[in-house]
């Protein structure tokens, strides 16, 4: 009786550890399985991100040579986002960090005269006189 006990028991032991061992080949292969899904995201969202750089950058231009006439053209609703990027970008140049709406309003607006008086007026130009 006590052999048969044993071998029971032995026998147990003997499908746990198995069964312990095909769980954690399962796993493993699970765990590779995960690292290769992430591998080919990342991959994929790399390739996406070149497709979408490679779009943006047919349409290219250098703003800097905008002149006031190439923004007075541009739609009403376009107008204070261009402008406010050429503001940003010269008061970067200007090391000025600190900005408040009211200033930038002022500076925006003295630009503004100064483009409906010089059209072809560089606007980096404008914004730069209306900054100092």
């Amino acid at each position: 009786m006590i052999d048969e006990e044993e071998n029971t028991n032995t026998n147990l032991i003997d499908v746990w550890i198995r069964s312990t061992e095909i769980k954690a080949k399962r796993e493993d292969s699970m765990s590779m399985s995960k690292k290769i899904m992430k591998l080919l995201i990342a991959f994929a969202l790399i390739f996406s991100m070149q497709i979408q750089a490679d779009d943006v950058n047919k349409d290219t231009f250098d703003f800097t040579e905008l002149v006031c006439w190439d923004i007075m053209l541009l739609d009403e609703k376009e107008r204070p986002y261009a402008l406010t990027l050429l503001y940003g970008y010269q008061a970067g140049l200007n090391k000025k960090n600190t900005h408040t709406g009211k200033d930038v309003e002022l500076v925006l607006n003295k630009a503004g005269e100064l483009c409906e008086s010089n059209p072809d007026m560089k606007a980096l130009d404008a914004i730069a006189a209306a900054l100092n």
